[in-house]
């Protein structure tokens, strides 16, 4: 049982950051007493000294922590309070740059990159305190002084023994700033058997200001001392101090394991790289493991420790993952060749512990080197990379908003301008979406999408993007579309579109139907057939060659049959066949979805792209090129500085209206119902037919329109048509005979006066047995003989 100390006839106040044992012998110093004593005085245990019968020593673990009773009793007779004396002890950096096993009173040298027992020290600091020792000089990662720029040294000068490495002696009075060390070979109780060389005389590396190694210092310890790393790439996301420093460890210990020198030393500070060659070329010191696996464990001397931490501090400082990548790739390649050879999964082998930033890092690193598939999967491009996922409902999910082909708006700006895969090209880059985080294979990734395209043919396309002077920011590109789609609703379900049943997609009469009413001609098949393939591939979103009952057409007419309907395309033929889509996924069920739809392309701003941007095209411009109909689509495509390509999809968006034409124009090309819609609208009909009651005859002489089309218009236009009974007009035999036979009038003039028409006056003929003229006979004022019968003559 401890028994409660005396209270201290001198109080003595720690200096800021001073150690508990460093401020106990400055205490026993300042009391003219054997350090024994005062600790026995505090109530601090004492063992047996297991190399001398008989004898005591003073056990090292409550420089690591302190039991609540200790710092209680420690406080009770010195004044100072429990929680101050526990901050002079290594437990003050646990969970933070230490991690300790509290049963044990043990540093866990397994992890955050401990080290032997001891400590290093700054000459100056010894020099101005009196020989007080700062606790953060413990840590293994103190290598420098940020108040007197100079490296620390890591031994006595003249004993060349480690500091601290044991508790000082019981029986002694302590030395503050002398060495401790008990020369070989003498006892405990004698006095002068220490070497009590004066370690403020050490000479080590003076740093200047602002030098890289002393930044890394002051930024490591701002880490420990807050508990958290928001620097460099932890700015985004702070991750706890100790995340931070088993990144460090891991880096570190990696560029002293593994870098070769003439990689290694370009990238030191200036000065620091020569006095790590007289390191290495120096006998090594410190524990065997330490020399034998470098940056397993802390690295036995300040100036190692400062290589390895400055080199891996400013790799993590860096402002961006991509740019912390490119920093990390020196030592990256230096191992490519070697049995510990960058692979991704590689950082696996770097160390425990580390954080999903440092894998980041590292994948930025390995992003030349790796193939266009694995890129994509582990997400180099992206702002931070990561391991791919083997969720499968994550992948059917997404596949759920990518449609078979990739969106145009997208793929013309992703495809090259030239390339003997356009046609492919679509489908692969959609399943390539797939790949993005997701460990799904190129086989199955394509069945997802509906089977436009196969893995071979998904490879072969990202292999030869990949060789592009544009893949990375197509790479880029791609990223920002997957996570655009990870983040947000879309609303059409492309793997539903993929499974409906085209069969009845504008069918013929459909299609001739569009063609009467809009005034485009039918044309031959390959017209209609080109009308469908589009509609086909705007609605499910599939290529379109995969449309069902499609005939096989080659490129070179496919591509002229495309043009010819593109170029021909009107604003009311666009129209109508998006009507016709929508009236199509009616039919099937799909009520809250639209025709067509796409990711904005705003994604794309500030990326330079192997494909034309279709918002650069002067569109006025373009119509008034098509309209002139000078030269062909190439031509009118290089013109206007885009891609064929480019111009099918914007006439196909911005159809050029048509010159006008009139109703006679129309009639002689066939389109009766079309010339009757352009001289006479609904609200026309409508007005002359219904409210001034008008005759469809009537309606038709005055608009020169047939009654049979006026009639078919009005059904078109659903006006009701007035049914009654006219009254029959009889014809009187001796008027018809004046004023067709003496009069020479013509059948269509007395017609039209009797109301009727001429086909109707001619049955009159034949049934008053009045003989008719053959067609072009005599006319008034022209000789002939006459054509009638002798006894009607007059």
């Amino acid at each position: 049982m401890i028994t409660a100390p005396r209270t201290l006839p001198i109080r003595l106040q720690p200096v800021p950051g001073e150690a508990l044992d460093s401020w106990l012998e400055v205490l026993a110093c300042r009391l003219d007493t054997p350090l024994g004593d005062v600790l026995g005085d505090l109530g601090l245990p004492v063992r047996p000294n297991r190399r001398g019968a008989g004898l005591l020593d003073i056990p090292w673990e409550w420089t690591v922590l302190l039991r609540p009773v200790e710092a209680e009793t420690i406080a009770r007779a010195t004044g100072l309070t429990p929680r101050r004396i526990t901050g002079m002890t290594l437990a003050h950096y646990d969970q933070r740059a230490v991690l300790i096993d509290s049963a044990q009173r043990r540093v866990n040298r397994g992890q955050l990159w401990g080290r032997a027992r001891g400590s290093r020290y700054c000459p100056d600091c010894l020099a101005v305190t009196g020989g007080r020792w700062q606790l953060s000089w413990r840590l293994s990662w103190s290598f420098a002084c940020t108040v007197h720029h100079r490296l620390l040294e890591d031994y006595c000068p003249a004993c060349r023994r480690v500091q601290r490495e044991r508790p000082h002696s019981r029986y002694a009075i302590p030395k503050p700033g002398r060495c401790a060390c008990r020369r070989p070979g003498t006892s405990p109780q004698d006095s002068s058997s220490r070497c009590h060389h004066e370690l403020a005389g050490a000479d080590t590396m003076r740093l200047p200001a602002g030098h890289r190694a002393l930044k890394a210092q002051v930024r490591l310890l701002d880490v420990i001392e807050s508990g958290i790393a928001s620097f460099g790439v932890f700015a985004a996301d702070p991750v706890p101090s100790a995340v931070a420093l088993a990144d460090i460890r891991a880096i570190a210990g990696r560029a002293l394991a593994h870098a070769v020198r003439p990689r290694l030393l370009p990238v030191l500070p200036e000065g620091l790289a020569t006095a790590y060659l007289n390191v290495l070329a120096a006998p090594q010191g410190g524990t065997h493991r330490a020399q034998v696996r470098p940056g397993y464990m802390a690295p036995p001397n300040a100036i190692t420790t400062a290589v390895a931490i400055t080199t891996a501090v400013e790799i993590l400082d860096q402002p961006a993952i991509a740019q912390a990548g490119a920093a990390l790739r020196w030592l990256t390649d230096a191992t490519r060749d070697t049995p510990a050879h960058s692979t991704p999964t590689g950082i696996g082998s770097w160390g425990r512990n580390t954080s999903t930033r440092l894998r980041a890092v590292y994948l930025a690193a390995l992003d030349p080197s790796l193939r266009a598939t694995d890129q994509i999967r582990y997400r180099t491009a992206a702002s931070l990379p990561g391991f791919p996922s083997a969720s499968a409902p994550a992948d059917v999910e997404r596949s759920r908003k990518i449609p078979s082909a990739l969106w145009p708006e997208w793929s013309l700006r992703l495809c090259p301008v030239k390339s003997a895969y356009s046609r492919s090209m679509r489908s692969a880059l959609a399943a390539s979406l797939l790949l993005f985080g997701s460990r799904i294979d190129l086989p199955d990734a394509a069945k997802l999408l509906g089977s436009a395209t196969d893995d071979s043919n998904i490879s072969r396309i990202l292999q030869i993007l990949r060789a592009g002077e544009h893949w990375p920011d197509l790479l880029h590109a791609l990223t920002l579309l997957v996570d655009y789609l990870d983040a947000n609703p879309v609303p059409i379900d492309y793997a539903r579109r993929r499974r409906l049943d085209y069969g009845q997609l504008l069918p013929a009469a459909d299609w001739k139907q569009i063609c009467r009413h809009t005034g485009a001609p039918v044309g031959r098949e390959h017209r209609h057939q080109v009308a469908r393939n589009l509609l086909f591939q705007r609605i499910s979103g599939m290529p379109e060659y995969l449309a069902p009952g499609a005939y096989v057409i080659t490129d070179t007419p496919r591509r002229t049959y495309l043009s010819e309907f593109t170029v021909s395309l009107t604003p009311a033929l666009a129209t109508a066949l998006d009507n016709a889509a929508q009236a199509f996924l009616l039919d099937q069920g799909i009520r809250d979805e639209p025709v067509t739809w796409h990711p904005p392309t705003s994604l794309l701003d500030g990326l330079e792209l192997p494909g034309p941007d279709p918002a650069a095209v002067d569109i006025e411009l373009m119509h008034q090129l098509v309209t002139a109909a000078q030269s062909n689509i190439s031509t009118i495509a290089e013109r206007l500085g885009t891609s064929v390509e480019v111009l099918r999809y914007l006439l196909q968006l911005h159809p050029p209206s048509p010159p006008p034409l009139t109703h006679h124009q129309l009639r002689a090309r066939g389109q009766a119902i079309a010339a009757a819609q352009a001289a006479l609208s609904r609200e026309q009909l409508t007005r002359l037919y219904c409210e001034e009651r008008q005759s469809l005859g009537e309606i038709a002489a005055d608009f020169g329109i047939n009654r049979i089309t006026l009639t078919r218009l009005a059904n078109e236009y659903a006006i009701p048509l007035r049914r009654y009974r006219t009254a029959r007009t009889v014809i009187d035999r001796d008027w018809f005979y004046d004023q067709y036979v003496q009069h020479h009038r013509t059948l269509t003039d007395l017609a039209q006066e009797k109301g009727m028409s001429p086909a109707n006056l001619r049955r009159w003929a034949k049934i008053l047995d009045i003989p008719l003229r053959s067609r072009g006979g005599n006319r008034p004022g022209k000789a002939g003989p006459c054509s009638l019968p002798p006894t009607h003559r007059p």
